[in-house]
């Protein structure tokens, strides 16, 4: 699973140190990610996230801006100024147990080590800070509560669609008889596949491929 991009995390392990805030900056915010010896420093400048990592107790990265946006195909948005619209009937289900975890940084192997300590398993990487996490609904305020994450958010069928299909179910276009469909599992070893076989079979489906080896499932829909 990708985590920290190479490039920064060279950066990171250089150990280039770069000068706190001035005085008319917000003061710095000691992150201590637990379980570890990874800490984060977090500041504001004019506006701007930006922070400083130690990788288990070495020295300071230099500042980097944080990235506040979450990109998927439904769109880019803030979450903490607010999400996309979503059509009710793709609206994660009650007992949803794939969440959007965003970070304060860019995701350190120090946050899959302390998601995982919960119970909670990192399940992809989202752009710009975030993960796809598979967890129990109970864990949402555990994970919510952790100093390095930003905001926690279900990850609701309307986000996983393309938008050429999002927009046929907007509209009610979409085509007439059965259509090949291609689904992905989250689970890069393919535990889901029979499960999610079954599901396609039970509800009418066909299933056209799913090869033992690959993370994709074609079925007639």
């Amino acid at each position: 699973m990708r985590t920290i991009p190479s490039l920064v995390l060279a950066a990171l392990l250089a150990g280039s140190v770069h000068p706190l805030p001035a005085a008319d900056q917000a003061g710095p915010r000691l992150v201590q990610v637990p379980g570890t010896s990874t800490q984060v420093r977090l500041f504001e400048d004019r506006g701007m996230e930006f922070y400083q990592v130690s990788l288990e107790g070495g020295a300071w990265s230099e500042a980097i801006p944080s990235r506040t946006l979450i990109r998927l195909k439904i769109g880019v948005f803030d979450p903490l100024r607010g999400t996309p619209a979503v059509p009710g009937g793709l609206l994660a289900a009650q007992g949803n147990r794939l969440f959007l975890v965003q970070f304060r940084t860019q995701p350190l192997p120090a946050y899959d080590k302390a998601l995982k300590g919960l119970g909670a398993q990192p399940a992809g990487y989202i752009p710009d800070q975030a993960y796809l996490v598979r967890m129990a609904p109970a864990l949402e305020e555990k994970v919510s509560g952790l100093p390095f994450v930003r905001w926690v958010g279900p990850y609701h069928p309307a986000y996983r669609l393309e938008p050429a299909l999002l927009d046929g179910i907007r509209s009610g276009a979409l085509p007439d008889g059965a259509a090949k469909y291609n689904l992905v599992l989250v689970d890069e070893k393919g535990r889901d596949r029979a499960a999610l076989v079954a599901e396609i079979e039970a509800m009418g489906g066909k299933v056209a491929t799913a090869p033992v080896d690959n993370i994709l499932i074609e079925a007639l829909l």
